[in-house]
């Protein structure tokens, strides 16, 4: 069993649920005490409204119609964001970015992976058993695949040259 270490950002959300209404977490089985206090939690968060939904497309399609009220809407917010993965880079300065569909085919949003991150599996389609693992972000990074569809946990970091930036992303559901 892994223990998961829980960093600032978890600590402000405390917990995480992939899409609340898609989650029964009364009904699912949890791997460890860690998992299932952090499910609720987050589960908790997005039922209060605390932590913000979005999804990857909508969220470029709101930053190109109006770059200033989105980044007040969402820059240096924690956001859990729904997404399909285009591919898996690194930067200039070796961090591992994955590139998500945006609403322009061209210029994808960016995720940057801390450099652990929380691999939640299960808790989607009301699985029976959810669980979580610490991994390194390039372990992380390494499982995904084009077209793959996620949910991760990040804080709004703005629009750069046409694409919508996510970073400090230390957590995702597949």
């Amino acid at each position: 069993m892994t223990t998961v270490r829980f960093r600032p950002l978890l600590a402000v959300l405390a917990a995480l649920c992939i899409a609340a209404p898609a989650i029964a977490a009364d009904k699912a089985a949890f791997d460890s005490p860690e998992t299932e206090k952090f499910v609720r939690r987050l589960t908790a968060d997005l039922d209060a409204k605390r932590l913000a939904q979005v999804d990857s497309v909508s969220l470029g399609r709101e930053y190109r119609a109006n770059e200033v009220a989105a980044d007040s809407k969402y820059k240096g917010k924690y956001l859990f964001v729904k997404a399909t993965v285009e591919s898996v880079r690194k930067d200039a300065f070796g961090n591992i970015v994955v590139m998500v569909r945006s609403d322009n085919q061209f210029m994808p949003n960016s995720v940057r992976l801390d450099k652990t991150v929380a691999v939640i599996t299960g808790m989607e389609n009301n699985a029976k058993l959810v669980s979580m693992k610490t991994v390194s972000a390039a372990d992380a990074a390494g499982a995904l695949t084009k077209g793959q569809k996620l949910r991760v946990l990040c804080q709004g970091d703005g629009m750069l040259i046409g694409g919508v930036m996510l970073a400090v992303c230390d957590t995702i559901s597949q």
